[in-house]
């Protein structure tokens, strides 16, 4: 590995997680026409408001740990420094799980309370709960998947990519054709993050092999305070962005019916396929410039390069979006979702002019 240019290896990696997010859009899309023509606009609206909350709960994202590990896998493993990658992802994760286990039972604990605000949704407690068990599984697999990037493992990644939406896909429909409608969507949401966090495990597992295998690493206070220094900013970005969208999503729980809510729901659904295609660049692009960094070579000129390939890739997705946003919707989910094309018009344009 060495030996291998950095262009090479990041452009190689680049290149299988983009087969595998097309793969993994692919049956993401097909999994919300099916959930969102079987839920119709009002259930649809509970199913987003369910995710709002448990988003909000959660704002922080996985504290900025994958970030972390997407950071300095990459800059160990240039540095050639391997017997540091197992504290690294022993550092990571002594602090993800607690934090991820304690926001699951902040969620679980205060469903009564939440439902309550949401009566005229038809909120159910055992929703509130179900989606704080999604929290939990989303924290903790969001963050393994960058880590297993920067080992280079573009094919793992996609493969991993692939089958949880293929999870989610069927997961999601089989529980609401059985009667749990929302609470069935959700389910298997929590099912593909279950697969995902174990089949992402598996192949960390496989990749810390060539460095002397994968094992627990007992760490110091330091160690944590190193690495909550690094991750605590990024958590407090989440907390900011991810806080108002979601915060934004539950004041229309309580103030517009819950078809709106499921308008406004499936128009969020095409922004998020927009983040699928430009986040990954900057999770193959960030561990490529942290090597450059390591080797201190034409730093600015490779920023440079980063910047444009990530605007080639996301900018004509988000014009092309825009542009056909009722057509395709009308064509996806029907026109009962007919103000869902406006609200993700108006959403692309504010991710084209860079508002958050």
């Amino acid at each position: 590995m060495k030996n291998e240019s950095i262009g090479r290896r990041s452009v190689r990696t680049l290149s299988s997680l983009l087969i595998g997010r097309a793969g993994g859009v692919i049956f993401n899309v097909i999994t919300f026409i099916i959930v969102a023509r079987l839920l119709g606009p009002s259930n649809y609206g509970i199913y987003t408001l369910a995710v709002g909350i448990y988003s909000f709960i959660g704002a922080v994202g996985h504290l900025g740990i994958g970030t972390y590990f997407n950071k300095h896998i990459s800059e160990y493993i240039y540095k050639e420094k391997y017997e540091k990658l197992n504290e690294v992802l022993s550092a990571g994760y002594s602090i993800l799980f607690p934090v991820a286990i304690l926001l699951m039972l902040v969620g679980i604990a205060s469903s009564g309370l939440i439902a309550s605000y949401f009566r005229s949704q038809s909120l159910h407690v055992l929703t509130i709960i179900i989606a704080s068990v999604v929290l939990f599984f989303s924290m903790t697999y969001g963050a393994l998947y960058p880590a297993l990037v920067s080992f280079g493992r573009g094919k793992w990644a996609a493969y991993s990519i692939i089958i949880v939406q293929l999870v989610n896909l069927v997961g999601s429909v089989s529980f609401i054709l059985i009667g749990l409608s929302y609470n069935g969507a959700l389910l298997g949401l929590m099912l593909s993050y279950l697969v995902g966090l174990a089949l992402t495990a598996y192949y960390i597992k496989r990749a810390m092999e060539p460095f002397g295998g994968l094992r627990l690493i007992r760490l110091s206070f330091s160690k944590i305070k190193n690495v909550l220094s690094f991750s605590l900013p990024m958590a407090a970005n989440n907390f900011v962005n991810n806080g108002i969208l979601n915060f934004g999503i539950m004041m229309l729980g309580i103030y517009t019916s819950s078809v709106i809510l499921g308008n406004y729901g499936a128009a969020m659904k095409g922004f998020n396929l927009i983040q699928t295609f430009t986040g990954t660049t900057g999770v193959v692009l960030l561990p490529t410039f942290a090597a450059i960094v390591a080797r201190r070579k034409k730093i600015e000129r490779s920023y440079n390069k980063v910047i444009t390939y990530s605007l080639l890739v996301s900018l004509p997705i988000i014009m092309y979006i825009g542009i056909f946003a009722k057509p395709l919707l009308y064509i996806l989910v029907t026109n009962k979702y007919s103000l869902a094309p406006l609200y993700l018009l108006l959403i692309s344009i504010g991710v084209a002019i860079g508002l958050p």
